[in-house]
């Protein structure tokens, strides 16, 4: 059995639903279209999985909930997150546990894994930052604001 771990990047970003598997992919980005290629490549393996998972974070490396977290520890007065993209965010625990999952009941083909519930990055930085301003960090240094911006002015 061959894994493919993919994104929700290999669509276009223009459907106001959650897509489905069997929507068309229309990537939009050199990462997108790079992992639909995996796919493609994967899909001719005789046995294979590819999941489409999107927003995954954890604890620890490079990801959008660490990046925020270390603006706010910092003291960052102000920051500045895109309002016009919708998602589920997904825990890096719970894709490992989905995949654990998947591969036990034999499941083939292309599926998405996502955490319920939707958000866009505003809405989700701005749950980062109650979750952590109610923590006391050092320095007592806290984000005040959360500023939204349309995807063309991204700073992220």
């Amino acid at each position: 059995l061959l894994i493919q771990i993919s994104t929700d990047y290999v669509f276009s970003g223009d459907s106001d639903r959650p897509y489905r598997e069997d929507d068309p992919v229309e990537p939009r980005s050199a990462y997108g279209r790079s992992k639909l290629r995996g796919e493609v490549l994967a899909a001719s393996a005789e046995s294979h999985l590819i999941v489409r998972t999107a927003w995954l974070y954890g604890h620890g490396g490079r990801n959008f909930v660490e990046t925020i977290r270390t603006q706010i520890a910092n003291g960052t007065a102000t920051l500045r997150v895109v309002h016009d993209q919708c998602g589920s965010a997904t825990v890096a625990d719970d894709l490992a546990k989905a995949l654990v999952g998947l591969v036990g009941a034999g499941a083939l083909g292309v599926v998405h894994a996502v955490n319920s519930g939707a958000t866009t990055w505003h809405g989700l930085a701005e749950e980062i930052v109650d979750l952590f301003l109610s923590t006391d960090f050092e320095g007592g240094r806290h984000a005040r604001r959360v500023g939204q911006l349309t995807d063309l002015e991204n700073d992220f």
